[in-house]
C-alpha cells in the first residue's frame, strides 16, 4: 500500500476527510464544493471513503486530477475518525508526519 502522506508532500495543513460514499452514487454538490473550498484555502486533503476499493471511480479520480483531493482511500472499514486515523498511522511513516503542519480530521 502507497505511503499516504508522501503523496501529499510537504504541506501547512492537511486534512483527513470521511466520507460515507457508494460508487454508483454521486459525491453531493455541497461536499464537492466544501472540498474545493478547502483546496483553495491550501489545505492538502485525502479523503476516506466508506465503500470498497473504487481506484476507477470517474469522480474521485476527477477530483485527484483537478487537484482538489491529494488522494483517496476506499475501505468499508472507515465508519469511525479513529478508524481512519489508524490506517493512515499503518500507511505511513513516523518521519512523513514532519512535512505537515497541521493535521486536520472532520468529516
Amino acid at each position: 500500500m502507497k505511503n499516504l502522506l508522501q503523496q501529499c508532500g510537504k504541506t501547512e495543513n492537511l486534512m483527513l476527510y470521511l466520507l460515507d460514499y457508494q460508487p454508483e452514487q454521486e459525491i453531493p454538490e455541497y461536499i464537492q464544493y466544501q472540498l474545493r473550498k478547502y483546496s483553495q484555502g491550501g489545505i492538502r486533503i485525502l479523503l476516506f471513503l466508506t465503500c470498497p476499493s473504487s481506484e476507477n471511480d470517474a469522480q474521485l479520480v476527477r477530483l485527484k486530477k483537478e487537484n482538489i483531493i491529494a488522494d483517496f482511500v476506499c475501505d468499508k472499514g472507515f465508519f469511525t475518525h479513529f478508524a481512519v486515523f489508524e490506517q493512515l498511522l499503518k500507511r505511513t511513516e513516523s518521519k512523513d508526519f514532519e512535512n505537515v503542519g497541521n493535521l486536520i480530521i472532520t468529516d
